[in-house]
């Protein structure tokens, strides 16, 4: 994952969208948890420019969400993604200070069991 991360610059970014998911019909009787995450950052090119990118991040089996937002900017500017020391992956669009490690009041939280990330299609909405 963090080689797959490293072509991208997650930081100073815009939130697309934020979708959460709970599925109370899995077949083994358990609730089935997701969230994904749009965001519109930049991907670096062959030739070594950066240009915009949409990222779509899935996470699931999604322990915790942490969301205190008045929700009055889409804006970015730090991020922690990473896996922890207990093997879930942990995402934070609004940390606390800059020290990239997660910190108890981070903002927009979701730690998940499984990530999953894929390059969506760019709509002009999202580049005016």
């Amino acid at each position: 994952m963090e080689e797959l991360l490293a072509g991208y610059a997650l930081n100073d970014g815009e939130i697309c969208s934020i979708k959460l998911a709970v599925d109370y019909t899995s077949a083994n009787n358990s609730a089935l948890r997701q969230a994904s995450v749009d965001v519109l950052i930049r991907k670096k090119t062959a030739d070594g420019k950066m240009q915009p990118c949409l990222l779509q991040i899935h996470l699931n089996g999604v322990r915790k969400i942490v969301i205190n937002e008045e929700f009055d900017s889409r804006y970015y500017s730090d991020v922690v993604f990473k896996r922890v020391e207990n093997g879930l992956w942990y995402l934070s669009l609004d940390p606390y200070g800059n020290a990239g490690e997660p910190h108890e009041e981070d903002n927009l939280v979701i730690v998940s069991e499984a990530v999953r990330i894929d390059e969506g299609v760019i709509q002009d909405r999202f580049l005016a």
